[in-house]
């Protein structure tokens, strides 16, 4: 069973999870997590994200080491001499801490990396390190403006595995290969060359055939969710589809509440950016959503799709009436995103602390959503708007959210042929290929099927 494999790697030494989009990294996370607790064991989870971190239950990297908005090693240097409290705290965390989960490790540059290793060896940390992630998905974001990181040792080595932290932790390398997403084993097959940026003429002709004229764009949205790069692309259509329709716009209003005074206005309202969920949700009767979260008790997904049925006022409270694409119904209710942070109790045991609530309907509509909020979503129609891709690792984070190939279209507008376009956007980082080809992992579910 893969779970009791990475139990028995975890035994002996740090972990590094990896495998392509859709294989189940977060789902073997997060019932690994399960088991430890289950247990008694003490597993702090942290995300790279606010979003990676809600998706695993779980607190920010930056939040529970006491980053703040340090970019490197000299700046956490000078913020420590403030923070005497909250590295004692840490401390006493660490040293009860069986395992420490960090989710899209991908999204961790070098720098950040030694920051982690500073904090852990400064620590009584004795507990096993479990990395998650897929280092051809997007990476680190690294203001190179700023001179001291420009100026940083790891100015050419971006990832966290060019770090000298990463060499000291020694990580017993693991990798799922089963796709659980799609069931279209050819399709599975160019993605992963894709994921590589390995291409040829074939893989070229088999994705050419799903290509829509821009033109044809509205009519295929009333039925498909669009992925595209930027924001603004991504509120006009969302809004021009809106106002198409008839009938009254609801407005839902999101609550939000800081409990922990102590926590600094910027840090809450970062934490609410990064979330997968609007501060404003306007919608009507008839507008297609998706949902935005994991909740299994009320029976939806992240990145399952319906169309609004009718808003239902029902002893005082509001519930959004939504037929699933499966034409199941549901009541659909608030959902509470909570922010918590790891914290010692009376007797010195580790609880979860509550720090603030975002209360809001957990949907969006779903005629287009940005390539980076569609972290960990499945989307069964879908269209990849491939202009203005712009980051290693966009299109294949793009193309592999499909679970059907028969139900995935593309579109731009570039006047060069597809072939010349698509090789142009298919941006994969030669670091991340030469450290794939060199490491020896070893596959999970080699004796699975």
């Amino acid at each position: 069973m893969v779970l009791e494999r990475i139990r028995y790697f975890l035994e002996d030494g740090h972990v590094f999870l990896s495998g392509g989009a859709g294989v189940g990294k977060s789902f073997l996370t997060i019932e690994l997590i399960k088991s430890y607790r289950k247990q008694g064991k003490i597993a702090i989870v942290l995300g790279s994200t606010a979003l990676s971190a809600f998706n695993i239950g779980g607190v920010t990297l930056h939040s529970f080491f006491g980053f703040g908005r340090c970019a490197n090693y000299e700046e956490l240097y000078y913020e420590d001499r403030n923070q005497k409290d909250k590295l004692e705290k840490i401390r006493r965390i660490l040293k009860q801490c069986d395992l420490l989960v960090i989710d899209e490790i991908s999204m961790v540059s070098a720098s950040l990396m030694e920051m982690i290793y500073y904090r852990l060896s400064r620590s009584e940390f004795n507990g096993k390190i479990l990395l998650v992630g897929d280092f051809f998905q997007l990476p680190p974001v690294v203001n190179f403006k700023n001179s001291q990181v420009h100026n940083s040792l790891f100015n050419h080595s971006l990832y966290a595995f060019s770090s000298q932290a990463w060499v000291d932790l020694k990580f017993t390398n693991l990798k799922l290969t089963i796709t659980k997403r799609t069931m279209d084993k050819l399709f599975y097959e160019y993605l992963f060359f894709i994921r590589m940026g390995e291409v040829n003429q074939q893989i070229l002709d088999f994705f050419k055939k799903m290509l829509i004229l821009p033109k044809d764009l509205l009519i295929y949205m009333d039925e498909y969710t669009l992925l595209c790069a930027t924001n603004k692309k991504t509120n006009d259509i969302n809004t021009k589809k809106l106002n198409l329709l008839q009938g009254e716009e609801r407005i839902f209003k999101a609550f939000s509440e800081k409990i922990d005074q102590n926590l600094d206005d910027k840090s809450y309202q970062q934490w609410i950016n990064g979330l997968n969920s609007l501060e404003e949700l306007k919608l009507k009767i008839g507008a297609k959503i998706i949902f935005c979260v994991n909740n299994k008790e009320e029976n939806y997904y992240n990145g399952e799709q319906g169309v609004i049925i009718d808003f239902i006022k029902d002893e005082e409270q509001e519930f959004i009436l939504i037929e699933k694409n499966n034409k199941e119904r549901l009541k659909l209710k608030v959902y509470e995103y909570i922010l918590e942070e790891y914290e010692l109790d009376k007797n010195d045991r580790l609880e979860a602390k509550i720090k603030a609530k975002f209360i809001q309907y957990p949907i969006k509509l779903a005629y287009a959503i940005t390539i980076h909020k569609s972290q960990g979503m499945s989307i069964d129609k879908l269209i990849c708007d491939i202009d203005g891709i712009f980051e290693k690792g966009q299109l294949y984070v793009c193309l592999s959210r499909a679970v059907n190939p028969c139900h995935l279209k593309i579109v731009y507008n570039y006047k060069m042929p597809f072939e010349n376009y698509f090789l142009s956007v298919l941006k994969t980082d030669k670091e991340v290929k030469q450290f794939y080809s060199k490491e020896k992992f070893i596959d999970l579910e080699e004796n699975e099927e």
